[in-house]
């Protein structure tokens, strides 16, 4: 079965260059443009969630709320972000193990995103 991620970013091109690694990873890749639009894709069957901070939407808050406290079961999700963690830490609280500065390395993102849903490999164990 192929997993799914959730892309909430506003920036097309970024989403692009995050869609095309999540599929040649072998992921399918939702893609949602604003916050409002990332928090109606959570009851698509995800398996985990890549947001951007910085959504013009201003309803940022209100996924990363729903993500910290989704009934059922929970949902992984990192956050990317221009601002500095303890900027980002001070508007949104708690990110460390979540975050990944801009700007990134895609396959970067797509090694955590792997090691975030899937936990380490036999080989790293």
């Amino acid at each position: 079965m192929v997993q799914t991620i959730l892309l909430v970013e506003d920036n097309s091109a970024v989403r692009r260059l995050l869609k095309m690694a999540l599929v040649k990873a072998g992921y399918e890749a939702l893609e949602a443009p604003s916050a409002a639009e990332g928090l109606a894709g959570l009851e698509n069957g995800i398996s985990a969630v890549l947001l951007d901070l910085t959504l013009p939407d201003n309803q940022t808050d209100k996924l990363i709320e729903r993500l910290r406290h989704r009934d059922g079961s929970p949902i992984p999700w990192l956050v990317t972000s221009a601002f500095e963690l303890r900027e980002a830490e001070s508007r949104f609280g708690p990110l460390r193990e979540r975050f990944i500065p801009k700007p990134f390395d895609p396959w970067a993102v797509v090694a955590r995103i792997e090691a975030l849903i899937e936990g380490p490999s036999p080989a790293a164990q």
